[in-house]
């Protein structure tokens, strides 16, 4: 946001608004340190408002010049009013002036959450706005939703300008994103020759839009409780009474080593890239069985009997636990095999 030169304004013109001071609290020392040498204070960012100029950061050096019996102060003029100085209040004192308190970060974050506009910001934009971190957000957010004191924002916009639906499983509004092209058998030539693949190159914004969109739905589906979140992988549906308790167990504790199974994929990967051209050993080997294993929308339920299994319910006649599926109900595939390959004999 662009500001004219530092000049004079009378300090009588100059509004502290209480509603737009971003801290929990101002600092009677750092004040009384302002006051001390006022000459030695950068400009105060204002807002023009009709005659009126509104503070969006500088609260405790006006407070300063008010103590030293200043008449003027240098002020960076922006355009924008009201509302303008008050995002951009939300956004300062993070790298300058006195260090900001977690109570200063909280009360930053409350007042985008309870703004109607602000509230619809993905976390991530909300974060990077006040300098925060999305966690904290994420947090906060939800403990407003669920006291009551915001509605939920079921669909949120991103950095980008693009919207993210929350209301289900955080996936993009329809319609936001360019939809690829109806494939024609009039595409081709009379020679049949193969299509060209075009690769799109992403630049570095477009790249930062989907990780934030990412992160977004991943951090939707880590707030649902496990109890709701193992209802969504096909198995819960297929599955009834010992086998099903068997797979929501086995999920739920997939769910949590999950975050720390990436953690050391990627120091291990590292590792292994090291070792390019050399031969696979037993260890390797079954360290990137474990890296590959597939999450719980993949996992299987057992063949049908006359396949050799037991359909789901973890045991078969003549024998007291399934050879296939070793008596759970379900099966884990080894990594890269999907659903399409190996469900067709589950009876």
């Amino acid at each position: 946001m662009m500001a004219s030169k530092p000049r004079m304004i009378a300090i009588n013109l100059i509004v502290a608004d209480p509603n737009i001071q971003p801290r929990a609290a101002m600092s009677p020392e750092v004040v009384a340190d302002y006051a001390s040498d006022p000459d030695a204070l950068p400009a105060i960012d204002v807002f023009e408002e009709g005659v009126q100029f509104i503070i969006g950061d500088g609260f405790h050096r006006h407070a300063g010049y008010v103590a030293a019996s200043r008449t003027e102060v240098p002020c960076s003029v922006h355009k924008g009013g009201r509302r303008a100085a008050a995002l951009f209040a939300l956004a300062a004192n993070a790298r300058h002036g006195l260090r900001r308190s977690s109570a200063d970060k909280r009360r930053a974050i409350e007042k985008m959450l309870r703004d109607d506009e602000w509230r619809h910001w993905t976390d991530h934009r909300i974060a990077d706005h006040c300098h925060v971190d999305p966690k904290t957000v994420r947090n906060q957010r939800a403990e407003l939703e669920s006291t009551g004191e915001i509605p939920p924002a079921e669909e949120r916009t991103g950095s980008d300008g693009r919207r993210i639906s929350v209301a289900g499983n955080g996936r993009v509004s329809s319609g936001e994103n360019p939809q690829k092209p109806a494939h024609s058998d009039h595409a081709r030539n009379e020679t049949d020759t193969p299509a060209t693949t075009v690769v799109e190159v992403l630049d570095g914004d477009t790249i930062e839009s989907i990780r934030e969109e990412y992160e977004e739905r991943q951090a939707i589906q880590d707030d649902i409780p496990d109890e709701e979140w193992v209802k969504q992988f096909p198995l819960h549906s297929e599955l009834q009474n010992h086998a099903l308790r068997n797979f929501h167990s086995a999920a739920i504790l997939f769910r949590a080593i999950e975050p720390h199974r990436r953690t050391f994929a990627h120091h291990a990967t590292r590792v292994m890239n090291a070792r390019r051209g050399r031969r696979d050993n037993e260890y390797e080997y079954r360290i990137k069985s474990f890296l590959s294993l597939p999450d719980p929308s993949q996992w299987l339920k057992c063949v049908a009997p006359e396949h050799g299994g037991c359909g789901g319910i973890g045991c078969v006649p003549g024998l007291s636990t399934c050879p296939e599926c070793h008596g759970r109900g379900f099966r884990i595939p080894h990594g890269g095999q999907r659903r399409s390959r190996l469900s067709g004999g589950s009876g």
